[in-house]
C-alpha cells in the first residue's frame, strides 16, 4: 500500500508531503489542490502503465491530458525541479524527478536502477486491480457496449453495465460489505441491495443482446407487494445511473486494490 505521497513544485504545491490511510478523503474549497493530489498518482499510473517504467513520466494519456511541463510547474518555484515521490508501508520509495523542458508533455527521468524497477510491484498503485472513476462519468443509457478490452470500470464507469452482466455472478462481494440479510453475496445480488437501500426499491435488470454485442440496462422499482415494469435509465434520472460505478468499484474490491473516486459527491 501507499502510505505517504510527496510533491515538489508540482502544479498548486511548491513542497507538500501527505499520509494516506486505508480510507483517504480529500476534503476542501475549490481551487485548494484535492485534484492535482489526484493527478500526481494518476500521472505516475499513466506513466508506467503506458510501457515506459520508471524511464519517463506522459502527461498525456489514458487517464489524464495535462498539458505541457510548464502547465504543471509550480508558478513561483525558484528552481524548475520537479519530483513526485510516493512510500509504501515498508518504508520503501519510489520518487520521479524529470529533467524540466518546458514545452514538452513527455518528461524524462534519469535512468532508473534495476532494483527501483522491482520495487513497483511492492506499490499498489500499479497493480492490475486499480479503479478510478472521474468526474465526468456517463449519462444514463439504454444501451451499452458489451465489447471491452479492459477488465476495469472505465474512467468514465462506461464498462460497469457490461462487467456486472458478465461478473455480476461470478465474484463475491466481502462480507463485510453485504447488506444485511441477504441470501446471495454475488457482486449482482449485493449492488441491487445496495440500490434498493439507496434508492428506496430500485433494481437493475440488465439483458445481453448477444446479436448486437450489446447490454441492454432498465430500472424496476420493487414494493413491498408489487415490481414495477422494467424502466429506461434516461426516465430515471440521473443519479442511479453516476452512483452505480462507484458502488461496483467498491463491492467488488479486494485486500491492496487502488481505487480513486473524484467527486464521489456527484451522484
Amino acid at each position: 500500500m501507499i502510505k505517504k505521497l510527496k510533491l515538489k513544485n508540482f502544479k498548486c504545491f511548491s513542497n507538500i508531503e501527505l499520509e494516506l490511510g486505508n480510507v483517504t478523503l480529500l476534503a476542501g474549497a475549490n481551487g485548494c489542490g484535492k485534484s492535482s493530489l489526484i493527478h500526481a498518482l494518476l500521472l505516475l499510473r499513466q506513466s508506467i502503465e503506458q510501457g515506459n517504467h520508471l524511464g519517463s513520466l506522459c502527461l498525456y494519456g489514458k487517464y489524464i491530458d495535462l498539458g505541457f511541463a510548464k502547465e504543471i510547474i509550480y508558478e513561483n518555484a525558484d528552481e524548475k525541479e520537479l519530483s513526485i515521490e510516493i512510500t509504501n508501508e515498508s518504508e520503501e520509495y519510489l520518487k520521479f524527478a524529470p529533467q524540466y523542458e518546458a514545452d514538452k508533455y513527455i518528461l524524462e527521468v534519469e535512468k532508473a536502477e534495476y532494483k527501483d524497477i522491482l520495487k513497483i510491484n511492492k506499490f499498489n498503485l500499479f497493480s492490475t486491480s486499480f479503479e478510478y472513476l472521474s468526474a465526468e462519468r456517463i449519462p444514463p443509457q439504454n444501451i451499452f457496449s458489451a465489447i471491452s478490452f479492459e477488465e476495469a470500470l472505465g474512467k468514465e464507469g462506461q464498462n460497469t453495465i457490461s462487467f456486472l452482466e458478465k461478473y455480476g455472478l461470478k465474484i463475491q462481494v466481502d462480507s463485510k460489505l453485504c447488506v444485511e440479510d441477504t441470501k446471495q453475496s454475488y457482486l449482482l445480488y449485493q449492488a441491487n441491495a445496495w440500490l434498493d437501500i439507496l434508492f428506496n426499491g430500485f433494481k437493475l435488470n440488465i439483458s445481453k443482446l448477444a446479436e448486437a454485442d450489446a447490454v441492454s440496462l432498465r430500472y424496476q422499482e420493487q414494493g413491498e407487494n408489487h415490481v414495477s415494469i422494467p424502466h429506461r435509465a434516461i426516465n430515471v434520472g440521473f443519479g442511479i445511473t453516476y452512483v452505480l460505478p462507484i458502488l461496483v468499484a467498491l463491492l467488488k474490491a479486494k485486500k491492496d486494490d487502488f481505487i480513486i473516486i473524484e467527486n464521489p459527491e456527484a451522484c
